[in-house]
């Protein structure tokens, strides 16, 4: 990228902030098979050549506006189901929320003779503002961390059995379950089965809630761009 005959790239590789489209005059690219002088690149280069003042004096104002007043609601866009410090609920559910969002992109240009048919200056300024907040719930249901229909009806037949009744339970081996019981009465095996399928309040709700949190709360904070070019 070069302005003027001049290179615009950082010492990364990237592109610097660049004129303001206002300020462009022509622009240029060039694909492959181009002059020696623009051999610092491997890819396409493009050469941007900026405006120039006369002996008249022209200038322009613009201005774009966004506000999330004008916008729809987002359908995917919900509270997180969970908040920090919430005990933990297998009823808890997110509720519908509008992302906000408030852009304005403005600028102005102006170029006049410093002395007429001699000497010239243009002036270019683009400005934005913009804050944005979007919606991004890791948990918006918090009923999936319950047991499934036919998880329940296994644990309430379990729960109904009297304590005499010694049933295999929980296994060791992953990967023959009938290798290695291990043998618990049958309340007690229901009573295991429903605190592994269900997250309790005491596993620190804290800790799982905050890190919800963090990604269903936090959008991207204020960016403010700003550049001039003379």
């Amino acid at each position: 990228m070069t302005v003027d005959g001049g290179e615009a790239n950082d010492d990364a590789g990237g592109v610097r902030l660049n004129l303001s489209q206002d300020a462009v005059q022509e622009f240029q690219i060039n694909r492959s098979n181009y002059g020696a002088e623009l051999g610092g690149a491997s890819g396409a280069t493009i050469n941007i050549v900026s405006k120039s003042g006369t002996n008249d004096l022209h200038g322009s104002l613009f201005g774009f506006f966004r506000n999330d007043s004008m916008d729809a609601r987002n359908p995917f866009a919900f509270t997180q189901a969970l908040v920090p410090g919430q005990a933990f609920s297998l009823t808890a559910q997110g509720k519908p929320i509008k992302d906000s969002l408030d852009r304005q992109q403005f600028g102005g240009n102006v170029g006049f003779p410093l002395r007429k048919d001699k000497t010239f200056l243009y002036l270019a300024y683009e400005g934005l503002r913009s804050d944005a907040q979007d919606s991004v719930p890791l948990l918006t249901n918090s009923n999936i961390f319950a047991p499934t229909l036919t998880q329940q009806a296994i644990i309430g037949n379990l729960a109904a059995q009297p304590a005499t009744n010694m049933v295999p339970c929980i296994t060791t081996n992953p990967k023959n379950p009938l290798s290695n019981p291990i043998i618990l009465p049958a309340p007690t095996c229901a009573f295991a089965l429903q605190s592994i399928l269900t997250i309790k309040s005491k596993s620190r709700p804290e800790s799982f809630c905050s890190a919800s949190a963090n990604f269903a709360q936090k959008g991207a904070g204020p960016l403010h761009r700003e550049s001039v070019c003379g």
